[in-house]
């Protein structure tokens, strides 16, 4: 698998490049993909170190780091033409949410209102390159996240044999649709290379995402065997092992 995805990367990363640049709207910056990779690498850390209340001076320093990366983006290719009438709103929304997050890290205790308000940012440029028909590896990851979200917060209450039929139903819904965006994960890999995952993390990528994968079918088989404390025992996996794969793209300070 790593052989596989090492292939990809040399093979396949020009015409990853070339691809998503070609697939976005008329006009659009042909430099927007790698420019936008360098604004996550710094926006990442921001909003990890942002959900740990006892690393408030990193978070201040990465917030501080990413604000300079988006600055320097929406004043350089994000001020391009090309752009849809949408797109200022987006950059309003950005800034908005650095903003919000300065001031709350400013505070002690404002953690969680800081790494809330970043994480608005991520869910507003997925809605602009969609918009804009760019292809995105990290927007494929995000999707995920969205769907993780709703299987950890969407668990019924009690036992796996006590629940309704309603709330088994909804629940082997969102699994199901959690293992999907997963599976649309690997099969976006052609646009890895253009991910700005650097060659040294390839291998680490590769495994977190057959480590994601074996939890979402574990935690799939203890739900249809009515195993309760398996079930348990994946989805509190589940988080902790995505989140190490998404921190793979992102430039933490050493």
């Amino acid at each position: 698998m790593q052989l596989r995805i090492a292939i990809l990367s040399f093979a396949l990363g020009g015409l990853a490049v070339a691809g998503a640049c070609a697939a976005s709207g008329a006009g659009m910056p042909a430099d927007l993909v790698p420019a936008m990779v360098a604004v996550d690498r710094a926006y990442i850390p921001a909003l990890a170190l942002s959900g740990q209340p006892d690393q408030a001076a990193k978070a201040r320093a990465a917030l501080a780091t990413f604000d300079a990366a988006w600055s320097g983006f929406k004043n350089g290719v994000g001020g391009q033409p090309g752009f849809d009438e949408e797109w200022r709103h987006d950059v309003d929304r950005v800034d908005g949410a650095i903003e919000k997050a300065k001031q709350a890290l400013s505070v002690d205790g404002k953690a969680a209102v800081a790494h809330e308000a970043l994480e608005s940012v991520r869910m507003t440029l997925l809605n602009a390159r969609q918009r804009e028909k760019v292809p995105y590896f990290l927007d494929y990851v995000t999707l995920y996240h969205n769907s993780m979200e709703d299987v950890l917060n969407g668990k019924p209450e009690g036992a796996i044999a006590d629940w309704s039929a309603a709330e088994r139903l909804s629940f082997v819904s969102d699994l199901d649709m959690a293992a999907a965006r997963w599976n649309k994960v690997k099969a976006m890999e052609a646009l890895l290379p253009a991910a700005g995952l650097p060659p040294g993390k390839l291998a680490k990528y590769d495994s977190q995402w057959s480590l994601v994968a074996s939890i979402m079918k574990d935690s799939r088989g203890a739900l249809d065997a009515g195993d309760d404390a398996a079930l348990a025992r994946n989805l509190g996996r589940l988080k902790p092992e995505f989140t190490k794969t998404f921190f793979l793209f992102g430039d933490f300070p050493q």
